[in-house]
């Protein structure tokens, strides 16, 4: 099996067997040379030079895969990590689809409530609002005077 430039390098790209097996052999090989370094007086400078180029090379990693994600530089790419990179793009947006769509659904269940809520107090009002004109129907009928005729 082929493995391209960048897969060498460490990115994201490799299966991941070969991503822990470097990991690992990179840790081994930071210790060893960390234990070696500080034998010597110099070694703590040295240490901190190493750790700044491992940071850089991060760096610089990160960047690139960022710029591939974001589409620009791609022409240095084979079909194989195109296909990798869609792929992993394709898995993120349906990460973030799914991510909305829960949202979205929280929102309507909490609108659902207040829109029950609301008609709820709505009710109550009306039915307290009918009370009262009862009792102002009933306090407001006219009077029927000796004969059964209303007084007006």
């Amino acid at each position: 099996m082929g493995y391209s430039d960048s897969d060498r390098q460490g990115d994201s790209n490799e299966p991941i067997y070969l991503l822990s097996m470097n990991s690992v052999t990179q840790r081994y090989n930071r210790s060893k040379e960390e234990d070696n370094l500080l034998l010597n007086p110099m070694s703590e400078v040295k240490l901190w030079q190493m750790e700044a180029a491992l940071l850089k090379q991060q760096l610089e990693s990160l960047q690139e895969t960022h710029r591939q994600v974001m589409g620009k530089e791609l022409s240095s790419m084979g079909v194989e990590d195109l296909r990798k990179l869609e792929n992993r793009l394709e898995t993120s947006l349906k990460g973030i689809r799914s991510k909305k769509d829960e949202i979205f659904e929280e929102e309507i269940q909490d609108l659902t409530r207040k829109i029950n809520g609301s008609r709820a107090s709505a009710v109550n009002c009306l039915m307290d609002d009918t009370d009262r004109g009862l009792i102002n129907l009933q306090l407001s009928q006219p009077h029927h005077g000796t004969h059964g005729i209303p007084e007006t």
